[in-house]
């Protein structure tokens, strides 16, 4: 048997909408010896028994395949058309509307987020590395973005509709917009890392790197951060803020932090270079990056607005899922 790698759906929690995002799926060499079947022999077949497959001359019926997807999906895929259905109703309510534009840029966001973060997440650049990444295992980012928003497509226009009524309260200051310019567009320190458990941990890595040993080996021997860990400690480039950038950014080049505390654990940093700020002007981007705070804090009220759609709403949920 060949196996080949088949990308399947994403990953978008926002509407409680959860898929694999990479599978594996086979396909074998039989497959080219099947016997053909006309259109119109399979068409007549549908017809007489709503057959959705044949093997071997026995029926896959169209009841058999239902049963099955709502066995294996049916609850967490009736979850989604609720919540779909309270959006709509609330929407509807309070005369919120979305045009066909606001959908489709929205999605093409949405679908730009996700390649940023497989290409993160699988340690290549953007967009040149997931390209070549994609290209080694039989994909492109053409296909990947098309199958996207086929999977996204039909939960696009509630997605939009929520985060309008979620931003409806919203302000936005000044300075949330600068710093987000400042992340995106300032100066950045590029470093490893290390995680430890406890404190008396990262003193003896802290020693040991002192003493000379390399920081890439101890990063994939002792971090128990599992994406910097397989990258030797490397970290995406830090702004110049929060606990860890402000501390990267007192480092010179090669040298080690002291450990430092976080909620994620004791981290010992390693500066490697400082990367300088793009010139890009802030009024040039500034209302693009306004949307996007806005977008961010519409998102973290979210939950509390579903959760008072369904505070109000009279279900009843009559799918009975059970295993024969």
């Amino acid at each position: 048997m060949k196996l080949r790698r088949s990308w399947l759906g994403v990953l978008f929690v926002g509407m409680g909408m959860v898929v694999v995002l990479w599978t594996g799926s086979a396909s074998t060499a039989a497959t080219a010896h099947q016997p053909a079947t006309s259109a119109s022999e399979a068409f007549a077949a549908a017809q007489t028994d709503d057959v959705v497959a044949t093997v071997n001359g026995e029926k896959i019926t169209r009841k058999a395949l239902t049963d099955f997807l709502i066995l294996q999906y049916g609850q967490p895929a009736l979850e989604l058309l609720i919540r779909e259905k309270l959006v709509e109703q609330e929407a509807q309510r309070l005369a919120v509307s979305c045009t066909e534009a606001e959908i489709e840029a929205r999605l093409n966001d949405e679908i730009e987020r996700l390649l940023r973060r497989l290409a993160s997440e699988a340690g290549v650049s953007y967009p040149d590395g997931l390209a070549s990444h994609l290209t080694r295992i039989g994909r492109s980012p053409e296909d990947v973005r098309g199958e996207m928003k086929q999977k996204l497509g039909p939960h696009a226009r509630a997605n939009v509709l929520l985060e309008k009524m979620a931003a409806a309260n919203v302000q936005v200051t000044e300075d949330e917009v600068r710093q987000l310019y400042d992340d995106r567009y300032g100066p950045k320190a590029v470093v490893r890392q290390i995680v430890c458990a406890g404190r008396a941990e990262a003193e003896q890595v802290r020693q040991r790197l002192m003493a000379g040993a390399d920081f890439a080996t101890l990063a994939r021997e002792k971090s128990m951060d599992p994406i910097s860990r397989d990258r030797g400690g490397e970290m995406s480039p830090l702004p110049n803020r929060g606990v860890l950038g402000k501390a990267a950014f007192r480092l010179k080049p090669g040298q080690f932090s002291d450990v430092i505390r976080t909620d994620d654990g004791f981290h010992i940093l390693q500066l490697e270079r400082f990367l300088p700020g793009q010139e890009v002007k802030y009024e040039e981007v500034r209302e693009t990056l306004r949307a996007e705070v806005l977008r961010e804090m519409a998102k973290r009220r979210i939950p509390e607005l579903l959760s008072q759609l369904y505070h109000r709403a009279e279900i009843r949920r009559m799918l009975a899922v059970e295993a024969k």
